[in-house]
């Protein structure tokens, strides 16, 4: 199945399309570019500091993300890994919070859900290289 992505590079690039949950192991995101989707481009994961599926590609400016903390309770979950409070701080200054699940160090990508359901993103594959802080519990 395809998502509407939108590639974040280290270097503040932007690169939107459609992509497939890409396999970290595989060191590559394959997108094909809006349009006729005959136009495809091949980008190393490690050049990325994120994969965000989108709900638009457009997204929602003046929307204001919810601030409160996180509840008692992890959101629904239907899968077999726990879901874990979870504050990652990426290199370039910005800070998330949400919930990731399975996590380990020597793995190249942490599959991230943003804490706001009402946002934008509802799914981050965050390149581990691009944080400098991680908080999970």
């Amino acid at each position: 199945m395809e998502h509407k992505v939108v590639a974040h590079f280290k270097d503040g690039r932007l690169l939107k399309g459609l992509a497939s949950d890409p396999d970290p192991s595989s060191g590559h995101l394959h997108v094909k570019l809006p349009g006729d989707g005959s136009d495809k481009v091949e980008v190393p994961l490690e050049s990325l500091k994120g994969v965000f599926f989108v709900k638009s590609w457009e997204g929602n400016s003046a929307y204001v993300e919810r601030a409160e903390g996180f509840g008692e309770s992890s959101p629904n979950q239907s899968g077999a890994y726990p879901l874990q409070r979870t504050v990652v701080g990426f290199q370039d200054g910005e800070r998330m919070k949400g919930y990731s699940y399975n996590y380990s160090p020597d793995q190249p990508a942490l599959q991230f859900f943003p804490y706001d359901p009402f946002g934008n993103n509802y799914k981050i594959l965050i390149v581990c290289s691009a944080l400098c802080d991680l908080e999970i519990w």
